[in-house]
């Protein structure tokens, strides 16, 4: 086996594809001893690669391609020794990795062909010097704000399933573009009159890779969101379904309660030995469930119902001002999704306020011209963050909250209605305007 500087420069590209792996696998779940297996699988897998460069297949391109194929799937082993998560999140951060720190050599690269068209003693091909050292520097100081940003689109995607078909697509897509069509570059013998074909490849290759990013981000985000389409329409089946038990049950309960007031008024002036305290001690605990309300619409009736007892078990005042039946055009279960989204989400931040005097809730709905107003308004602590006109859940469990008032959002578009949300003086205010005169 021959060792050359190649073979140390080899271990280095490992070495930048393992911290661009790791930076974008960050966030994912760590296996036990993390840092641990961090270090044993890196020194594994870039000593390796020392041994990588020294093969020789009798072709300078399938060599190299196959040099560079075995660094990128020791660099997915080491991540997924150290990563509990599904293989698709690895094989993404992997690709995308791999993919980025190519880019930067390709633009160290085509920087290399320019300064040799006018100094022929140089190129790229050359034994490392001075030049390329500092120029490798450079290249690398002006990717960071990118290596930064598409960090932060990384972490958009904590948990990405991809589907296996276009995962295996756009890998080896990435793989050929990246090593194979590179390959072909860099060993091609073009006459001095041709090196600048050598610029236009490179600068090819480039965009290619540009747009492998580009594809994969494109498909984790659209996998991405018909996950959360397919939750959300589960969601809005599970309050379909919790509609009509909640309906059934408070009428249970309202009548329960209006035969309970009936039999202790007949107590009362029948004379019975019983305490006028114990009766109204009895009556005071069950006006509590007998909070029946009207508002023209018994869709609404029954969420506004159901919330006001979470509310006043919770000490929560609940300020209702409603038109029901401008809401008549609406569907049953759409109703108890919008309004119900809304309370429990007003529920979940009052409840976090120190000052129970400030833990109180609006609603209001009511009809204006061409169509129907509602609007919700209530206090809340620390500070929301904001995604895509929405506000982020601030729950540990990222996968089962923050849909409600996505759903709110999906309702208010099928109606073709705007949704608009202020949160200015520490006030969380939600606006719907739903239009009417088309129906």
């Amino acid at each position: 086996m021959i060792i050359t500087t190649e073979n140390f420069l080899n271990m280095f590209t490992m070495l930048q594809f393992l911290f661009l792996g790791f930076l974008f696998a960050w966030d994912m779940e760590r296996r036990e001893y993390f840092w641990i297996r961090v270090v044993l699988s890196s020194l594994i897998s870039i000593g390796l690669s020392f041994l990588f460069y020294s093969m020789d297949l009798g072709n300078e391109v399938v060599s190299g391609s196959l040099n560079y194929l075995l660094i990128y799937l020791f660099g997915i082993l080491s991540l997924a020794a150290c990563y509990n998560t599904h293989f698709s999140s690895i094989a993404f951060a992997a690709t995308v990795a791999y993919t980025v720190r190519h880019m930067i050599y390709l633009f160290w690269q085509l920087i290399m062909y320019v300064i040799y068209w006018f100094d022929s003693s140089m190129s790229p091909s050359d034994s490392v010097n001075w030049v390329q050292a500092l120029i490798a520097i450079c290249c690398a100081l002006v990717a960071i704000p990118g290596v930064a940003y598409l960090y932060k689109r990384v972490k958009i995607f904590p948990d990405i399933v991809l589907p296996s078909a276009g995962l295996i697509t756009v890998c080896l897509l990435s793989l050929f573009i990246d090593n194979v069509l590179n390959m072909f570059v860099i060993t091609a013998k073009l006459a001095d009159q041709d090196k600048y074909l050598l610029f236009i490849f490179n600068a090819v290759n480039t965009m290619s890779c540009f747009m492998v990013l580009l594809m994969l981000f494109d498909l984790v985000s659209q996998g991405s969101l018909r996950k959360e389409m397919a939750f959300i329409k589960q969601m809005n089946y599970e309050e379909k379904k919790q509609y009509e038990l909640s309906k059934e049950n408070i009428n249970i309960i309202n009548i329960k309660c209006h035969d309970l007031r009936h039999q202790i008024r007949n107590l009362k002036e029948s004379g019975q030995v019983v305490s006028k305290e114990q009766l109204q001690s009895i009556e005071d605990a069950i006006r509590i469930y007998d909070t029946r309300v009207k508002t023209g619409n018994e869709s609404l009736d029954v969420v506004l119902q159901e919330k006001s007892l979470l509310c006043k078990k919770n000490n929560i005042v609940f300020n209702c001002i409603i038109d029901g039946q401008s809401l008549d055009f609406m569907d049953e279960s759409d109703i108890y999704s919008l309004f119900g989204n809304i309370v429990d989400n007003a529920i979940d931040s009052v409840m976090k306020l120190e000052n129970k005097d400030e833990r109180v809730i609006t609603l209001k709905i009511k009809k204006t011209a061409g169509g129907v107003f509602a609007y919700e308004e209530n206090k809340y602590a620390g500070k929301i963050v904001f995604k895509n006109g929405l506000p982020q859940t601030d729950k540990d469990d990222v996968m089962y909250h923050g849909y409600g008032l996505k759903s709110v959002m999906m309702t208010t578009k099928k109606y073709k209605g705007t949704m608009k949300i202020n949160t200015e003086k520490n006030f969380f205010v939600i606006s719907i305007y739903i239009p009417t005169e088309e129906r």
